[in-house]
């Protein structure tokens, strides 16, 4: 992709060299008219998979040198040096081991022989239960040193299925680079560039495990993934849908179970006749995880199988199945094995009651609630620590409990299995279970009158480690690997009659996961539109209120199709009234939820470095050094407070909803910025964004006029947000501005940036009660650096518009200030990364100033940068910000040339 980017427009010449005829090029480049880049990519694909002999980095090193792009050449020869150009993978694998008891049967011979004779793709498909993902997994076992990688993807949902290829190349070190700015779907983009990503690395060899797919994620599958030279698929499916019936090169195995011999074989060491072991093989329907699961059951409690038979057989039990999991087993499915599972739990929870381990018993009520795959050892952990803060058990102690459980009692009925996943570079212990398991345990649970605790439980830990900061802090990876888990206990929720104080944690979940697909990286715009959509609708559920977003609700007044008059900074036009409306309903519904569901949101977050570091800024005095990446609790919330570090938890518990309210307005709201394209072709769709973010702001002015404390969102709504409408060519009806109103746009734009860095230097701005942004001469902020680069950017705007001289050097001059305390900035903060083309951003100044060797020097910095940093593992942004700089050097270059020359030819005229 890298080789790709750079071709330029001696990629014709370059295709030549390597045997593409121009009609060939054309096809190429018609197939991907609207990303040359990508055209490229495809036919270098296309050369390296045809290539019969010859070293192919030889030959294209040369194809190179031919058409004089020797630096490339260089590049190309040195890949051989770099360990095949890419870093070393964190770890080979992220297949679980086979579960306690597995036996190869027939069927696994079938789908090994194919496998090791074709290594293209094998489809497995059969009931839940029946063995599909143990056969390859065994498959991948015994055949893993014929691969460099072998990656186990859940492909039961979209959301599984991104998330689980992300997480390779995060383990592969690659970055993601798609296009936001085509017609194809952010996710159809990121699932194309991971395959291609794949199949250009010809000297590595995948084994990638698609597993549980379904009709939502099987035509994804078969566009995307098909098996090359380098990668083999196996697939598992319940379902008919897969991408062996649409042409694949394929083959198809139904998975029935065990056969008679190989029950006969497991149930060996079971003392009782044949013909009993046959009647149990006939009624757990063949399924091996059935019949594993009752012979562990019969030895332990040393009974025959017509007794384990008549103890499982309880009517009415299975209309007790909710109906997402008859969704995912099919309405035939059989109903003896779900009986015997059923048992079996029933019978280990009381287990757990006489070994005094009832803490045993809330981690598998918790683990059922969760994604059945890679569930974190650490989150089961903190699910004792939650359940249980009053124990007078140590930490060591509780892990003990989770070990003994997970370790011995599930792996002992081959109910799960122990492997690693990957957080952070490092390996981290995850249990792997089976959806039978955990709907056994659901079922059991829905006898209980306390179902819901171990859920709500659930969802406060989860919360813990999920924040909209965590995007940029070490908690990423962590993030990533839950956030199945997060998907799977929303889902549990949704499905229940929730209760307020349910309904509110579902919405403070949705907030933060919806802001984190929203990310460029993630591949899941889409997704995270429809969420935070359910999110403002389910708030408006709670506080019953409907249709808030709408030009017709009631509280609202109808804006005038004029706006000319109306300025975008005063961000709360219109809104106030509903604003208070909302406030007022959710203090009351505060009162009404109690102080217990507020506390516990409120504790639940992480203090990251950039907290710490404002908080020594406000304080002065050196702080804890426990406090950076630990979970707030009472004790430490009183100590930030006593600092005035924090907010005094009586207001903070009155501001919470009202704060969360504006955060999911104002993420919804942000939609209309991440797609513009899209939203922007239909009007009502545009201002439903806009309004959200505009309410959003006026319920922040609500929170600081009742409590005295101004939010962080009530600044996020105004700088990243409101005052872009400053620079679009069409107001909020759909008219084109005029050339005066853009004019007049563009400097109220300016002033508005000025005024929010002003705000900084006197204020103090929290977040869910916690200091986020207060001021320091001698200290960076990425708040002033990144009002001082609008500026700039609106400065330079203007300048492209003004006629009238006087205002045109007033301006420059402005800007000029603008660029000094923006570069004072910069070298007081450290981190580029948080604006990271603003030497681009001053240097488009200097072009249009005609400062040409200053902005050449700009844009000179902004390349130097990135050529000393940028490599295949970077993001697509920084490819694109790489070009921009390199297009708007080579601009200033020529307009100095053409300049300088048509200054020469006056010279020589004035001397004539």
């Amino acid at each position: 992709m890298e080789l790709a980017g750079e071709m330029g427009d001696a990629f014709k010449a370059i295709a030549g060299e390597l045997g593409f005829s121009q009609g060939q090029i054309q096809t190429f480049e018609a197939n991907n008219k609207t990303n040359l880049m990508n055209s490229r990519f495809d036919l270098l694909v296309s050369w390296q998979n045809r290539l019969s002999d010859g070293n192919a980095q030889q030959i294209l090193a040369k194809a190179l040198r031919n058409v004089g792009r020797n630096e490339l050449a260089e590049t190309v020869e040195n890949w051989e040096k770099e360990i095949g150009y890419i870093e070393k993978p964190t770890m080979k694998s992220n297949i679980p081991p086979n579960v306690n008891g597995f036996t190869e049967t027939e069927e696994y011979s079938k789908c090994f022989d194919h496998m090791k004779k074709t290594k293209k793709c094998v489809v497995l498909s059969g009931l839940s239960g029946v063995g599909k993902t143990e056969i390859v997994k065994r498959c991948w076992d015994v055949k893993q040193n014929d691969y460099d990688i072998g990656w186990y993807i859940p492909s039961d949902s979209k959301q599984n299925l991104t998330i689980s290829l992300k997480k390779l190349l995060e383990n592969l070190k690659i970055s993601i680079q798609i296009e936001t700015e085509t017609t194809d779907s952010q996710e159809s983009q990121f699932l194309n560039y991971v395959y291609k990503t794949l199949i250009s690395e010809v000297k590595r060899k995948y084994l990638l495990i698609f597993d549980n797919v379904g009709k939502e994620t099987c035509r994804e599958i078969y566009q995307y993934f098909q098996p090359t030279e380098n990668i083999s698929i196996m697939v598992t499916t319940q379902s008919s849908c897969h991408p062996a019936e649409q042409g694949n090169d394929s083959i198809v195995i139904h998975i029935d179970g065990f056969n008679l011999d190989e029950a006969l074989e497991c149930l060996s060491d079971v003392d009782d006749k044949k013909g009993k072991k046959v009647k149990l093989w006939k009624e757990m329907s063949k399924l091996p995880s059935a019949i594993r699961g009752a012979k562990f059951y019969i030895n332990k409690y040393k009974i025959n199988i017509d007794e384990f038979l008549r103890r499982i057989k309880k009517p009415n039990l299975y209309k007790m199945i909710e109906n997402d999991a008859l969704g995912i087993l099919g309405p035939n499915y059989p109903q003896p094995p779900i009986q015997a599972h059923v048992e079996i739990v029933t019978a280990l929870l009381k287990d757990l009651v006489q070994e005094e381990l009832k803490m045993g018993v809330v981690l598998l009520k918790a683990m059922a609630y969760l994604d059945s795959k890679a569930i974190p050892l650490f989150i089961l952990s903190d699910i004792l620590h939650q359940a249980y803060t009053d124990n007078n058990m140590s930490l060591e102690d509780k892990d003990t409990v989770v070990d003994t459980i997970f370790m011995g009692k599930l792996t002992d009925r081959s109910y799960a299995t122990i492997r690693d996943d990957t957080e952070m570079g490092e390996k981290v212990r995850c249990v792997d279970t089976h959806d039978l398991v955990q709907l056994a345990i659901r079922i059991v649970m829905q006898k209980t009158p306390k179902d819901n605790e171990a859920l709500q439980i659930l969802m406060r830990v989860l919360f813990c480690y999920f924040d909209k900061d965590t995007k940029h802090t070490k908690s990423y990876n962590r993030n990533l690997m839950l956030m199945p888990h997060i998907e799977t206990v929303l889902k549990h929720a949704q499905n229940k009659a929730m209760t307020s104080d349910i309904k509110v944690m579902v919405v403070a979940i949705n907030d933060a996961l919806g802001y984190f697909y929203t990310q460029k990286d993630f591949g899941l715009r889409e997704e995270a539109e429809k969420k935070l959509q359910a999110n403002i609708s389910l708030l408006g559920e709670v506080l019953h209120l409907e249709n808030i977003l709408s030009e017709e609700h009631p509280s609202k007044r109808r804006r005038s199709e004029n706006l000319n008059d109306i300025d975008i900074g005063q961000t709360d036009f219109d809104q106030s009234t509903l604003a208070r409306d909302i406030y007022g309903k959710l203090v009351t519904l505060k009162d009404e939820l109690g102080s217990k569901v507020i506390e516990q949101l409120l504790l639940s977050i992480s203090l990251n470095e950039a907290d710490i570091k404002q908080m020594k800024i406000k304080s002065g005095k050196k702080l804890p050094s426990f406090l950076s990446g630990n979970k707030i609790d009472k004790a430490i919330y009183k100590t930030l407070v006593e600092s005035k570090l924090a907010i005094p938890e009586e207001t903070m518990e009155k501001m919470y909803l009202p704060e969360l309210y504006a955060s999911v307005l104002y993420t919804f709201g942000r939609m209309y910025f991440y797609n513009k394209q899209k939203h922007d072709k239909t009007k009502p769709n545009k201002n439903t964004f806009i309004t959200a973010i505009r309410l959003a702001s006026a319920l922040c002015r609500v929170i600081e006029e009742e409590t005295g404390y101004i939010v962080l969102h009530s600044i996020l709504c105004k700088r990243n947000a409101l005052l872009y409408l400053y620079l679009e060519d069409v107001d909020e009806v759909g008219q084109l501005k005029t050339p005066e109103v853009k004019l007049g746009d563009l400097y109220n734009g300016k002033t508005a940036y000025k005024t929010l860095l002003k705000r900084n230097t006197s204020e103090n701005w929290y977040q869910r009660g916690i200091l986020k942004e207060t001021y320091a001469k001698d200290v960076g902020s990425i708040h002033r650096c990144v009002c001082l680069e609008r500026g700039i950017t609106f400065g330079t705007n203007i300048l492209r518009q003004e006629k009238d001289v006087t205002k045109r050097c007033k301006m420059a001059a402005e800007v000029e200030e603008d660029i000094k305390a923006l570069k004072s900035e910069m070298s007081l903060k450290g981190d580029l990364s948080s604006i990271p083309d603003y030497h681009i951003v001053i240097a488009d100044f200097y072009a249009e100033v005609k400062n040409w060797m200053a902005a050449l020097n700009e844009y000179k910095h902004a390349i130097d940068r990135f050529q000393g940093s940028l490599s295949r593992k970077d993001s697509n942004k920084r490819w694109k910000e790489y070009d921009r700089a390199v297009e708007g050097f080579e601009r200033a270059a020529k307009e100095m040339v053409t300049t300088v020359k048509e200054e020469r030819d006056q010279l020589k005229q004035f001397k004539h």
